[in-house]
């Protein structure tokens, strides 16, 4: 692995982040696991694999998955429509829980206005209550970029209103929900909602390249976590994302049944696949198809599932290559460039060991 090392250790001294962290599993196994850089400056503590970080749209698999448990338990379903969980939402009845998930209910980004909007942007620096971001998230103008199940956007508003429901079904907040049901049973002692209620020792501090100069940080812009709920709350180190991914993929979060339709490209309401008709698509939005909650693309000839996510600060990428048998868990505190760490990584480890 040495390669490797090599590798983050480059991306550490060209300045692309302040610190970073990766696992690899091969078969179940964690075969390579180590922290590059310091959780915060000018001299933190090094980071290591257990070092939390937030890791933004990562979060997305959990939310589905919690979802598809409650469905397990027969206490919703994927077929469910909005309306009976906020019946006041505008044409509520007209979208479905399965539409939430996969990014096809056309219920516009929240996060959009973060770059065509600064002013409106300001609300996302103030902590809300559950109900009071449902109800802003539901006060967009335009709320629908087009009618429900016909087309595909990636939509953050669709995965905070999940984790929403996630809460009023279990009668719990998401993050003690996810905690009892998944993190302590999994032994994922440095995940968790992080939403500032608790101190969280340890956690990395964030950061983002100065923009007169890539050798210098600069702290973020800050956004309440409180607003991002379901769709990327979470923060987790690595070596957690592995446990995740173990228990994920071996039938102890969601039943085999389960993990097939989080990893079946979604379709819309005419039978075409989603990745068919994207809309309004950002540049920077990745090619491929997209299941519940998780994202169905590849690299270099290799099927690869997974999620990415940043957040102010930070940057994730969990890559599942199920032909190689093989998971890559990056994570680091400065913002941009953990997915393209995370590729850097995996040509070495792909190349190293190919498919049988």
């Amino acid at each position: 692995m040495d390669e490797i090392n090599r590798i983050a250790c480059d991306w550490i001294a060209s300045r692309r982040a302040v610190g970073t962290a990766a696992v690899i599993m091969k078969d179940q196994a964690v075969v390579y696991a180590s922290g590059f850089g310091v959780q915060r400056l000018p001299n933190g503590p090094p980071v290591t694999a257990e070092t939390p970080f937030r890791i933004g749209s990562v979060t997305k698999p959990f939310t589905a998955a919690a979802i598809l448990r409650l469905a397990q338990q027969g206490r919703l379903s994927p077929s469910d429509r909005l309306c009976k969980y906020f019946p006041a939402f505008p044409r509520a009845g007209e979208v479905t829980l399965y539409e939430l998930l996969t990014h096809t209910s056309g219920i516009h980004n929240y996060t959009d206005v973060i770059g065509s909007n600064p002013l409106a942007a300001l609300t996302l620096m103030r902590a809300h209550t559950t109900a009071r971001w449902v109800d802003h998230i539901a006060r967009q103008r335009p709320l629908y970029d087009f009618p429900p199940g016909t087309a595909w956007r990636y939509s953050n508003s669709g995965y905070f209103l999940l984790g929403a429901i996630v809460e009023k079904v279990s009668g719990e907040a998401l993050g003690i929900y996810l905690r009892d049901q998944f993190f302590a049973p999994l032994g994922m002692n440095e995940t968790a909602i992080d939403d500032g209620s608790d101190a969280a020792p340890g956690r990395a501090e964030g950061y983002a390249q100065a923009p007169w100069s890539d050798r210098w940080f600069v702290w973020p812009w800050y956004v309440s976590l409180t607003n991002a709920g379901g769709a990327g709350a979470l923060r987790s180190s690595a070596m957690d994302l592995a446990k995740w991914t173990q228990a994920l993929t071996s039938g102890r979060v969601v039943d085999a049944r389960s993990w097939r339709e989080m990893t079946t490209p979604a379709r819309l309401s005419d039978g075409r696949l989603a990745s068919a008709n994207k809309v309004n698509k950002d540049p920077s939005e990745l090619a491929g198809d997209y299941g519940l909650g998780i994202r169905i693309t590849s690299f270099e000839g290799h099927r690869r599932i997974g999620h990415e996510g940043g957040i102010p600060g930070f940057q994730a990428a969990l890559s599942i290559y199920p032909d190689d048998r093989t998971t890559i868990a990056v994570v680091a505190n400065t913002f941009g460039g953990a997915y393209e760490l995370e590729q850097r990584i995996a040509k070495v480890v792909l190349a190293a060991s190919p498919p049988a």
